[in-house]
């Protein structure tokens, strides 16, 4: 499982969870992956490095790399994987730190066509504002779209 834009990581703790022991993740903040700051807002108390989530569970650890997740040099990049997870920051509390949402979005849905083994899947957590073109997106990248679910990232209920 790969997550090139892990943050704090829980998309790779879900899937450790779930039973995925092959796992790498991505991240441009390099105090994201350390602890020494958080995408959430959190007191400094509950600010932790990614590892430990996965070490106070008892779960296989992830490799780990800070860098820019369209940087076809990343070593992750030199696996393949059965699945791509990704929930692309949004704006709100956090932002990219290289590319614009949309150029995120088709660089990663590139990556994914690239690295996925055959017949695997990604998915994608995309800002609202980008759901509306994911198909003509995720056919550009070479991929099939099962499907696209909405949700209010506003916050409004």
């Amino acid at each position: 499982v790969l997550d090139p834009v892990c943050g704090s990581g829980s998309l790779l703790v879900a899937a450790a969870a779930c039973g995925a022991t092959d796992l790498w993740g991505i991240d441009a903040d390099p105090k994201v992956l350390d602890g020494s700051s958080s995408v959430r807002e959190k007191s400094s108390a509950d600010i932790q490095d990614v590892m430990a989530n996965f070490v106070a569970l008892k779960l296989p650890l992830p490799s780990l790399e800070c860098g820019d997740a369209l940087d076809a040099s990343c070593q992750a990049y030199t696996q393949s994987y059965d699945a791509l997870l990704a929930d692309l920051p949004y704006g709100h509390r956090e932002q990219s730190f290289f590319h614009q949402p949309r150029e995120l979005a088709v660089g990663l849905l590139e990556m994914a066509a690239r690295v996925l083994r055959p017949h695997r899947r990604a998915v994608m957590m995309w800002p609202e504002a980008l759901a509306v073109d994911a198909a003509a997106m995720v056919h550009d990248a070479g991929l099939s779209l099962v499907v696209v679910l909405s949700c209010d990232s506003s916050g409004s209920q």
